[in-house]
């Protein structure tokens, strides 16, 4: 795949932008806070249909603003694709809508999957280092990519579970419908089982491709990185089944507690360094290593899952990596569509750009000026 065309209108300190990227690699440098890692985030967010870096879309709008608009055109296999995002500020409620060859989308994740892209940036690290909740958004944003159904039985079942801790939590005002509860998990158990089921098949694949990359980058064949799932439903063939019965038999429980105490919104990965738990055991640079080593995988991944490789995003990590693990991204990148930010053009020096761009903030902030300055640096 090959982003062709990008096009901003009041996009963070974007007032309007449009440019052609190269098809290779594309460097974009400047000061701290011009708005290079805004232009990844927008195609992050057109492709995905949400930011790496905020739960707030409004966040993405610029400042005293109502319209915001990203939109990317790409060359697939299939032909052209056209994917734009808007985001409106209608009665201070941010209001989102996607379109796809100018249509509007009915849902959001309709949008998925005419744009993909892997991001690699420092706060990845989080992925591992941080709780449950940021390994269970990594794997559902890498899922959702390739399998648009999953986003749908994902938000069904968040959908679902809210409401049945609604009823839990109301349950000491009023007695609980029991067959209306039992109707509510009915459907719980339906989206649960398959977000399970799609879970394990993801974190299967990306160990299969990750651990020998992991070996590769950190040129220690001692080391064996492995990644497995972890949740409440690990060891079981049939999720369907055991859900319904612990929902039912952890209904007093739950009232108690006002939640939901079993399902996938406890799932969890397991990162482990020769059987030891990376977040308790590994060192930074394992860590670093062990990221890159998944999102070089994903690489691969979509590109056999979708028929197109994927465009690569990194932002600001090579004057986080050695010269060892910035040789070895280098040659995974291969012919990958690849956008680079950094602040010193020294981090980059090896990187073979097609070009290398220019970020600047003019006085008030509001527009960038981007400057081609060269070729094959």
């Amino acid at each position: 795949m090959i982003l062709t065309d990008v096009k901003l209108f009041n996009f963070r300190n974007y007032k309007k932008l449009e440019f052609k990227p190269s098809n290779k690699i594309t460097v974009f440098y400047g000061k701290n806070g011009s708005g290079k890692t805004n232009l990844l985030e927008a195609v992050h967010f057109c492709c995905l249909g949400r930011s790496q870096r905020t739960h707030q879309d409004r966040d993405m709008m610029m400042k005293n603003q109502s319209y915001t608009s990203a939109q990317l055109k790409t060359m697939r296999i299939d032909g052209r694709h056209d994917i734009e995002l808007k985001l409106k500020n209608i009665g201070g409620k941010t209001v989102k809508t996607a379109h796809v060859f100018g249509k509007k989308c009915e849902r959001i994740s309709d949008m998925i999957g005419h744009a993909s892209c892997v991001l690699f940036a420092p706060e990845d690290m989080i992925i591992i280092k941080g709780g449950p909740q940021e390994r269970r958004r990594f794997m559902d944003m890498q899922i959702s990519q390739m399998r648009c159904r999953y986003l749908n039985e994902l938000s069904a079942y968040n959908k679902v579970l809210k409401y049945r801790n609604i009823m839990l939590k109301d349950s000491y005002i009023k007695r609980i419908d029991e067959k209306q509860m039992e109707a509510w998990e009915e459907i719980l158990t339906d989206a649960g089982a398959s977000v399970v089921n799609q879970r394990k098949w993801f974190l299967e694949y990306l160990n299969e491709v990750a651990a020998p990359i992991y070996k590769n980058i950190s040129g220690k064949n001692s080391e064996n990185f492995t990644l497995e799932y972890s949740g409440q439903l690990k060891d079981c063939d049939d999720p369907h089944c055991i859900m319904q019965k612990h929902l039912k038999e952890n209904r007093e429980i739950d009232i108690r507690r006002g939640s939901t105490t079993f399902g996938p919104h406890k799932d969890d990965i397991d990162f482990k360094l020769n059987g030891f738990s990376m977040k308790e055991y590994a060192s930074q640079g394992q860590i670093r290593t062990a990221v890159l080593s998944l999102k070089l995988a994903m690489i691969d991944i979509i590109w056999k899952e979708m028929g197109d490789k994927p465009i690569l995003l990194l932002d600001d990590v090579f004057s986080e990596l050695d010269p060892r693990r910035r040789e070895a991204l280098l040659e995974y990148v291969g012919d990958v569509q690849t956008f680079i930010t950094c602040t010193d053009l020294s981090d980059v020096a090896n990187a073979k750009a097609d070009s290398y761009i220019r970020v600047e903030n003019t006085a008030d902030g509001a527009v960038i000026n981007i400057e081609k300055i060269g070729e094959n640096q």
